[in-house]
């Protein structure tokens, strides 16, 4: 199973996402879909601290708490809700930021 979890920390919000969806053996689109969401994640935040291991499967990033930098992250956020929605056994998220403005 793949995880999300959001925590808000210090002035900053902290992504992480964690662990393979095992929806199927060699086509796994859950892990395509839930990877390319934390790739463009990484692109839409340059200057964030960051974290990427694929060997443990595991990408963080640690975002400044801004209005403008909940923006950005609730598009990509709605894609990983997406994805929790529609296979729940393989893709869960822990933790919920606000980023309604």
């Amino acid at each position: 199973m793949t995880i999300l979890t959001e925590e808000k920390t210090k002035g900053k919000i902290r992504i992480r996402l964690e662990g393979h969806a095992m929806y199927a053996r060699e086509k796994d689109i859950v892990c395509a879909a839930a990877s390319i969401l934390a790739h463009t994640l990484l692109e839409n935040f340059p200057q964030s601290e960051k974290t990427y291991d694929p060997e443990a499967a595991v990408i963080a990033i640690d975002i400044q708490d801004t209005q403008e930098n909940r923006i950005r992250y609730e598009a990509i956020r709605k894609g990983f809700s997406l994805l929790e929605k529609q296979y729940p056994k393989n893709f869960k998220s822990r933790g919920e930021i606000q980023t309604e403005v």
